[in-house]
């Protein structure tokens, strides 16, 4: 079985491969840097205005659709 690279950058996880089907092609499909108004309000309520959002400013959150089985 192979494994999925998985590494962390301020607490944020990335992966080479899909966690599900293990294919390493993918689409991004939504991209935009934490200190982005629109990140800054989702962190916000997500974690009730908990999340050190400076801390994250030279981090990009990145949702990603892989190309095989559809997993975001």
């Amino acid at each position: 079985m192979e494994t999925i690279e998985i590494t962390m950058k301020k607490g944020i996880i990335s992966r080479d491969k899909c966690p599900i089907c293990n294919l390493a092609s993918s689409k991004i499909i939504f991209n935009r840097s934490f200190n982005k108004e629109l990140i800054k309000e989702y962190m916000n309520v997500a974690y009730q205005g908990n999340a050190d959002i400076e801390f994250l400013e030279d981090i990009t959150f990145e949702i990603v659709k892989c190309s095989e089985c559809n997993l975001l």
